[in-house]
């Protein structure tokens, strides 16, 4: 079967959509072991890779020891770590014996001159893999383009479910797209679709870091509570968590490492973008808008006109590379 697939691995998590479904799971790769340690009931996300090493990948590895969402490297998306939640995705989308794929994914704005190609061809073969409870798999990627982040989230809101383009603001103005990840940021500015390239950038953005930090003030300050990363990240979006049967508000723990993530973002588009009155919207996406858009909206209000943050924006990057893959197989 021909299928096409959107996939976008991040720092901080792998988020998948094709014609079968969708999937979202840490971005995590724990040390392989003997499939003799796994349970298959209890490790669903557990692989047996080309080399016969079981790899625990997602929510599998979250107990375990290596942890690569906190990696600043580019070069990372060339590591076997990198491919291993690559397949892993594939694996949860893809649950025929057979099938053949169009791909589209996506690099940082910084990275995609130097890496766009080697991935490319990397990712342009056939995977031959074993999910834990599954009959081997066999996928060949006929098809594989590599944008910018920050485009997907773009597409996302310039083509339909089908991957027509629409007649929006998004199609027609100058629109500027800030797409905020764990570890980056990438500003993207457009008229018409086209990219301004003097106009786009992207610059490292510590937002697990500063996560990092509100995790280990809330252990520090509640007992028997032990919080991971990602769930802070959820809470911040939520701005509140539950302990010992009771909700807090989330922002008294967060804003001695968020404020700091804010005036950046601020400074950054003021810097980047000084004639933002130029613009006819802006657009924030990407995980990071989940966790600070509530706190950047009335910030950039008087700065920009019509800022918007995009349905869902966790998966706007993914959105927008899925509905690419579904034009160019129309195409």
């Amino acid at each position: 079967m021909q299928m096409q697939i959107g996939m976008d691995v991040g720092f901080s998590a792998v988020k998948g959509l094709s014609t079968t479904g969708q999937t979202l799971f840490p971005s995590v790769v724990g040390t392989p072991a003997p499939e003799s340690a796994f349970s298959l009931h209890h490790n669903p996300q557990a692989l047996i890779v080309g080399n016969g090493k079981m790899v625990p990948v997602g929510d599998t590895a979250l107990l375990q020891s290596r942890y690569v969402s906190g990696r600043l490297d580019p070069e990372w998306v060339l590591t076997d770590d990198w491919l291993h939640l690559f397949i892993c995705g594939l694996s949860e989308l893809v649950t025929t014996p057979f099938a053949r794929i169009n791909l589209v994914t996506g690099l940082p704005v910084a990275d995609w001159q130097q890496f766009n190609n080697p991935l490319e061809a990397r990712l342009r073969q056939t995977f031959v893999f074993h999910r834990m409870g599954r009959e081997p798999q066999r996928v060949e990627i006929t098809k594989v383009m590599v944008i910018t982040q920050p485009y997907g989230s773009l597409l996302d809101m310039a083509l339909d479910d089908d991957g027509r383009i629409l007649n929006n603001v998004w199609t027609e103005g100058r629109v500027g797209i800030v797409d905020i990840g764990g570890n980056t940021m990438n500003l993207l500015a457009v008229n018409g679709l086209e990219e301004i390239t003097q106009l786009t950038t992207s610059t490292e953005f510590g937002l697990l870091r500063a996560l990092d930090g509100v995790r280990d003030k809330l252990r520090a300050s509640f007992h028997h509570f032990t919080p991971e990363t990602h769930e802070v990240s959820e809470w911040l979006a939520a701005g509140k968590f539950r302990h010992s049967g009771q909700n807090h508000e989330l922002w008294p723990f967060a804003e001695p490492y968020l404020v700091p993530l804010l005036n950046l973002v601020q400074t950054k588009l003021a810097q980047t973008w000084p004639e933002s009155g130029r613009f006819d919207a802006l657009l924030l996406s990407g995980g990071g808008a989940a966790v600070l858009g509530r706190y950047l909206m009335a910030r950039l209000a008087s700065q920009f006109a019509n800022p918007h943050i995009v349905p869902d924006p966790r998966w706007a990057n993914a959105r927008g590379y899925y509905k690419l893959a579904k034009r160019e197989s129309n195409a």
